[in-house]
């Protein structure tokens, strides 16, 4: 794989700054480009940063050049997603530090997004030390003014967000006839389906305002079909879906395309939950457990959180919206195909 040194550049416009870091490449004599030309306005250097006279920087197939902290990363996964922000919520979670690799990898800068700080800075710290670049922000799907101020902390940081990642959710399991029936469904509609459209909604000015954006909706199967014990759950995940497809169409001729991920039970810390809790009520030991979890997949096997991840990149990628994708643990199927984005024009400032 070819790499190439990396420096971060402070964009201008209009000649203040603005907050939008975004990449640079150098290399031994090439020069610095700068990796969104558009907006940039800083000084033009030359080799290893050195300042080009007017006649040089007039020859120079470079015309705009930066300096700034030096990063590495691949120089093909820079040419990939180099210009996109994603914000992944439910970052510190399996399937969010899986999503957050994979996107990074991809040369997208991640905002990790949740509310436990340990565990954002972990996944974050993971996506550095394979070379990526993700930064932890603190967000609460359930509180409005929450993600109000992490976006203006996003735009501030890193630029305008423009893929969304709604992972951020919560599985409970009760009877129909318990007591905590009432709790648990409200808890759950509000973070797994309110939640999602939350985030979706602040961020989606900002995505119209550039004229394309993509959101990609985690749901579940359980969005798909029922299962006993969790009405609560599936409620939520099939109100996701719903809302999902119907954003999707609205969408659709504005730039911003909606997707949809519907995996089965996934190898994550959540199901390790589950697993726990199986094997309290039942007397199974864990491993039992976790394989009549398993079983209870179409393929047989606990679909794995990169799995999740990649279909979740190849739907930010996708030039369709309304894309409903089904993981089953032995493969893919894609419930909906989609309909095409027509282009956007950004609406400027």
């Amino acid at each position: 794989m070819r790499w190439a040194a990396i420096r971060w550049c402070r964009a201008r416009r209009g000649g203040s700054d603005w907050p939008r870091r975004h990449w640079a490449t150098y290399g031994s004599a090439g020069g610095v480009s700068c990796g969104q030309p558009r907006v940039c306005g800083s000084r033009v250097r030359g080799a290893l940063g050195m300042r080009l006279s007017p006649a040089d920087a007039s020859r120079s197939k470079i015309r705009r050049r930066s300096r700034c902290e030096p990063r590495s990363l691949p120089y093909s996964a820079h040419v990939m997603t180099a210009d996109h922000v994603a914000l992944v919520t439910g970052g510190g979670g399996g399937i969010g530090t899986a999503t957050s690799l994979a996107l990074a990898g991809a040369g997208a800068t991640v905002l990790v997004s949740g509310r436990d700080e340990l565990r954002l800075q972990a996944s974050v710290e993971a996506v550095r030390a394979v070379g990526g670049v993700a930064h932890p922000l603190c967000l609460d799907v359930c509180d409005a003014a929450s993600i109000r101020d992490a976006r203006q902390t996003a735009l501030e940081m890193v630029g305008p967000v423009d893929w969304v990642v709604a992972n951020a959710g919560v599985a409970i399991s009760a009877a129909l006839t318990s007591d905590e029936a009432e709790s648990v469904a409200r808890q759950q509609m509000d973070v797994n389906y309110h939640g999602a459209r939350r985030v979706f909604e602040a961020f989606l000015p900002g995505m119209l305002k550039q004229g394309q954006g993509r959101v990609v909706m985690v749901a579940s199967s359980a969005a798909l079909m029922g299962y006993p014990y969790i009405t609560g759950y599936a409620a939520s995940k099939h109100a996701l879906l719903g809302y999902a497809r119907s954003a999707a169409l609205e969408m659709k001729d504005k730039g911003v395309g909606v997707g949809v991920v519907c995996p089965h039970y996934v190898d994550t810390p959540m199901t390790d939950a589950s697993v726990a809790r199986i094997a309290d009520k039942t007397g199974r030991d864990h491993e039992q457990a976790r394989a009549a979890l398993a079983e209870l997949n179409p393929g047989g096997k606990l679909v794995q959180a990169g799995e999740v991840a990649d279909v979740i990149l190849r739907l930010l990628r996708s030039d369709t919206s309304g894309a409903v994708v089904e993981l089953t643990g032995s493969e893919q199927r894609d419930i909906e195909s989609g309909l095409p984005i027509a282009p956007n024009t950004p609406k400027g400032d």
